[in-house]
């Protein structure tokens, strides 16, 4: 049994909305957003439009150091990495994501408006707070993982990806 995400209240100390508005954040600074892209649409399920993983896209490619130099020092952004260091550390796909990779902090989802300071706490989730997930193997007897798949999951490399590998090839050939 697994979830396919972890999920996180996003607010503040006081249990406001702790959301923040990336266009508007570069926006004061003279640089413009051409798109953002989430790994999820954006939809009720979703809470209309947070999320704490955040893909971003910039008219001028030549304001990417820039961006990120503002978006580092910003509250609410655990991490503001380019797109190659974003592909190779958090595995993502080349070209899908945008220029700039950002991951909100624990209280904080990326929005397309200001919801900050509302009276309801928000979810969501996609952030590096939410990797974690529950991950419960439920058979009629002790279960042996295969080595390979064991020594996965005891180093904190197992993703929600995993989770059909480890169904199909995970557990010794003699418990199937």
């Amino acid at each position: 049994m697994t979830s396919d995400h972890g999920f996180n209240v996003k607010s503040d100390s006081s249990g406001r909305k702790s959301g923040l508005n990336v266009i508007g954040v570069l926006k004061s600074v003279g640089v413009e957003v051409d798109r953002l892209v989430t790994p999820f649409p954006l939809s009720d399920h979703h809470n209309s439009s947070l999320c704490s993983f955040l893909g971003v896209y910039l008219k001028e490619k030549s304001k990417i150091h820039d961006a990120m130099k503002i978006l580092r020092v910003t509250p609410g952004i655990y991490s503001a990495i380019g797109e190659d260091d974003a592909n190779r550390e958090l595995e993502l796909l080349s070209g899908v994501f945008g220029d700039i990779v950002l991951l909100g902090d624990q209280n904080t989802a990326f929005s397309l408006e200001d919801v900050s300071g509302g009276s309801e706490a928000s979810w969501s989730h996609g952030g590096i707070e939410e990797q974690t997930v529950p991950f419960l193997i439920a058979a009629p007897r002790p279960c042996n993982l295969q080595v390979d798949f064991r020594q996965t999951m005891t180093r904190g490399k197992a993703r929600n990806s995993n989770l059909w590998k480890f169904l199909l090839r995970g557990v010794a050939e003699s418990q199937r």
